[in-house]
């Protein structure tokens, strides 16, 4: 129901696009909110800033065109586009099954971020950030293919949804089951992408995962269990203190190129029984923005490899270009400070 209500309300705020409340004002009447959320309205606050990307001449043209004048929601590009996703999506599903040998159809009870599921949680972690950026990228694809921003996003946020539950179908002919937690967290997931690029808060909020040592020493007590102990990886949600800077009108000096970040990982899951030494790590890092540095230096996001090599970093997190503290919440027991690539 918390996901039902979750999509429910924003695919209202997209649709209602410009409706306002009558009770009640968080902004003056003469200032929109745009201006202290919009990314448009944050450019250029200080010299050198990170630009918000501009809409491609296509989707520029469909913006500015009237409600009677967008293109159909099914162009012959969106189509493609569409129908690739789901077709890889189904692929993926399909090799699973084959993998991982197949089963009958059944549901499982995976939990959450619980000290006793199978991957401390790491592994919702992974469902929640990768459907943040399809939904994102998928969204900005629909853009350049024509399509008005809101349109695009909530077909975005759709395909997203249904890429989740095709996997999920897969799943269940495994050993894995159906697990509808997964569900919850895709679909969680999508509308944050989503709603980060509505509102044009993705140079102010991101969401990356990375790779770091396992460092996990066997354990002759443990074998491995079904399934990815998630150990060697990383999930963030990052604070850009670039973005920052441009929504409070503050220079920030070289902290431009710092983002602050809440961190989760897990170490030491996925074994049979448990090893008493597994750790679930929440941890707050000083990280490099390097998208920043990038824009600094004058690298160009309007070439197709500068395009992605933005997306990428804004995807990755880069090993040893972070520097924190976590707490592992199984022993009450503080790590660090250090880049988080050991195991202790």
């Amino acid at each position: 129901m918390a996901v039902r209500r979750a999509a429910t309300s924003l695919l209202l705020a997209l649709a209602a696009g410009t409706a306002t409340a009558t009770d009640f004002s968080l902004f003056p009447d003469d200032v929109p909110p745009s201006h202290y959320f919009g990314g448009t309205s944050a450019r250029g606050d200080f010299p050198g800033g990170l630009a918000v990307p501009s809409l491609s001449s296509a989707a520029a043209a469909a913006a500015a065109a009237g409600p009677s004048d967008h293109p159909p929601l099914f162009t012959k590009a969106t189509s493609w586009t569409t129908a690739g996703v789901l077709s890889v999506i189904t692929a993926w599903a399909a090799l699973g099954v084959q993998k991982d040998d197949y089963n009958p159809f059944k549901f499982t009870r995976e939990k959450f971020f619980g000290r006793d599921t199978y991957a401390g949680g790491a592994d919702k972690c992974s469902h929640f950030i990768l459907s943040a950026a399809l939904a994102r990228e998928l969204g900005w694809a629909y853009e350049e293919e024509g399509q008005p921003r809101d349109r695009a996003l909530l077909l975005a946020l759709g395909v997203t949804v249904v890429s989740g539950v095709i996997q999920e179908v897969g799943d269940a002919f495994t050993p894995y089951g159906y697990a509808w937690e997964d569900i919850v967290v895709d679909t969680l997931g999508g509308v944050a992408g989503a709603a980060l690029s509505y509102y044009d808060l993705n140079d102010l909020i991101g969401l990356r995962f990375g790779f770091v040592r396992d460092g996990v020493t066997p354990n002759p007590c443990c074998k491995d269990s079904l399934g990815e102990n998630y150990s060697q990886e990383i999930y963030s949600g990052d604070l850009k203190l670039s973005g920052l800077a441009r929504r409070m009108h503050f220079r920030p000096g070289p902290a431009r190129f710092l983002l602050v970040s809440a961190t989760y990982s897990t170490r030491a899951y996925g074994t049979i029984p448990a090893r008493p030494d597994r750790q679930r790590n929440v941890g707050v890092d000083v990280g490099l923005n390097l998208p920043e540095i990038l824009s600094a230096v004058g690298v160009p996001e309007t070439t197709w490899w500068g395009a992605v090599l933005y997306k990428a970093l804004n995807l990755f997190r880069i090993p040893f270009t972070s520097f924190g503290v976590r707490y592992d919440m199984n022993h009450r027991k503080w790590h660090g400070p250090d880049t988080g690539q050991n195991f202790d």
